[in-house]
Order: C-alpha cells, then structure tokens, then sequence
C-alpha cells in the first residue's frame, strides 16, 4: 500500500529498536468488514469463558476456537482463522503479498509458520498487562482496528529491550502502567501495523476512555516445532491459501527480482546469537524479580501438597 515503508527499512529498524511501525496493511472498506465481523465474533456470549480457561489453552495442542471474555478483563478470541470467511480472506490477501512475504522471510527463515492467531480488545477498567517476553524465537505482527492516540488500550514496548540476555520471561512486579513514560506504544489508526520481537520486552496497556481492538498473529521459524497446533483438516479445507500455507509452516518465500534474495535461515534475534553488554544496572532489578518469580512458584507447589 502506498504508506508501507520500505521492506530493506524495516529489517533494520526493527533489529534497532525490538520494533517498527510498518504503515497501514489493509484499506478503509477491509478495515470496515474487519471491525463487523470482530464485533460478531466477540459477542457470542453463549461461548465467552473465563481467563482460568487460558492456561490449559496454552499447554494443549489441539486447535481451539477459545473466547475469554469477562467482567473487569480484557477480551481475547484465540485461534479466530476459520470462525469467519471474510476475515480469513483478508488476512490471506495480506500473508499474500510480496513485501509482506519478503519482510517475513528475511526475519524468519524460510518456511516460518503461525503460532498464534488472536483477536484481542483492551477493555476500559481491566489492568494492563504484565511486562513480559514470550518463548524464544518468536515474532509478532499486531494491526490496529481502533483508532490509537497514545499508549492506553495497546500493546506497549520498551525500546532497546530485545538486547537484553534473558532471565525470566514474565515481570509479575511490573505492569506497563509502571513504565508508561519509558514505553513506546503501538499507536495509530485502523488498518495500521507493527511488527515486533517478541523478546522485545512488551505488555497490554489500560485502555483509559475507549477500547483498543487489534489483532495479532505470531510466527515462529522453520526450527522452532514445540507445540505446533494445526487446526482440522474440515477446517483447513474451508481456508484461503496462504493462510493455510501460514499455518501449515508452508512458507516459500520465491521471486525473479535480483534485489530481493530469499534467506533460508532466521535473523541473529530470532536465532537467539546475541552479544549482550553482561555489566549493566538493569541486571539488579531483574535479578531480583528472577528470585520472586520462582520463590511465588515454589510457594504455589507447597500449598497444593
């Protein structure tokens, strides 16, 4: 689309900051059918479960069609591919296109796959998220479909963070509300995107007057085949190609364009082969937070005795 950056810039800015704005992916009319079909989605009140349900989510391997929705949370619908036609057919025209293939293979690898596919709405009165990183290797790419001014109600990051060494993936301690001033936010209009490490530190901020609906999909490299959930084969049927492809980890990235050379192999950030300043202040809090993160779990593992 005429806004979208350029794909040799956003490599770098991305590998710069943990994160980039990429411009906007779909036009007004998808962003329209989008927004009406979420809005379905969502209220099938019949299906909303409670966040308890998350975690056997998490570990399962099954494809699951999962809406978490209640009083005081945010509302999540996991695994959305195949609820709905018109939102597949997007989200396949945009897997689709070639600077999108692009950007990811060389990010990625070839044969990159999804790992998650969600639609997520920072309610007005939930509390932000955690700061947290999610598993090694994996990218995410979040599109707006609310318009976003500032850092409330979308996904937050810190800068820079996505260098850091790893010690615990989740800061029980921290929510984003903690960090606002040091956190760029995920802002802009309906039908704009970032794409993100997603060791890059990050968390869900508190949408303070309106909610902010995004959706957001995950990918991991060709290496990386823990807890590959692939949906049924009825449903695969009834899905675009490239989506299909997405979730299948069938990706090949293939051009006659000299100047766009295809990588076999993930970036040094996904790959996890990163030099990292070891002295540095940031290492006190986060050591810390390291000892309360496993001294609350080995608490948690005595109570149930």
């Amino acid at each position: 689309m005429s806004n979208l950056i350029q794909p040799d810039m956003i490599h770098e800015k991305l590998q710069q900051n943990g994160f980039v704005k990429l411009g906007r992916l779909f036009y007004p009319e998808q962003v329209a059918v989008l927004q009406a079909q979420i809005e379905i989605l969502l209220d099938r009140q019949q299906l909303a479960k409670k966040w308890k349900y998350f975690r056997p989510f998490q570990r399962s391997k099954n494809w699951t069609a999962l809406l978490l929705r209640e009083p005081g949370k945010n509302t999540n619908l996991y695994d959305f591919p195949g609820e709905s036609a018109e939102i597949d057919q997007i989200i396949d025209n945009l897997l689709g296109r070639l600077e999108i293939k692009f950007i990811l293979n060389q990010i990625l690898g070839d044969g990159y796959r999804i790992r998650y596919a969600q639609i997520r709405r920072a309610e007005v009165g939930a509390p932000s998220g955690a700061f947290h990183q999610d598993i090694p290797g994996e990218v995410g790419l979040t599109i707006l479909l609310s318009e976003i001014k500032s850092n409330h109600g979308t996904t937050a990051f810190l800068p820079g963070s996505h260098r850091w060494p790893r010690l615990l993936s989740n800061f029980r301690l921290l929510k984003t509300s903690h960090l606002h001033p040091f956190l760029s936010g995920a802002t802009g209009s309906p039908g704009e995107g970032y794409l993100f490490y997603n060791r890059t530190w990050h968390g869900v901020s508190q949408a303070s007057e309106v909610p902010g609906t995004a959706i957001i999909l995950t990918f991991l490299p060709k290496s990386w085949q823990t807890n590959h959930r692939i949906p049924e084969a009825k449903t695969l049927a009834r899905m675009p190609q490239n989506l299909k492809n997405a979730l299948l980890g069938h990706n090949h990235f293939e051009t006659d364009s000299p100047l766009l050379k295809p990588k076999n192999k993930p970036d040094q950030f996904v790959c996890e082969q990163i030099k990292f300043a070891y002295f540095s202040p940031w290492r006190i809090p986060m050591f810390l937070a390291f000892c309360y993160d496993n001294l609350v779990t080995a608490y948690r593992k005595l109570l149930k005795r």
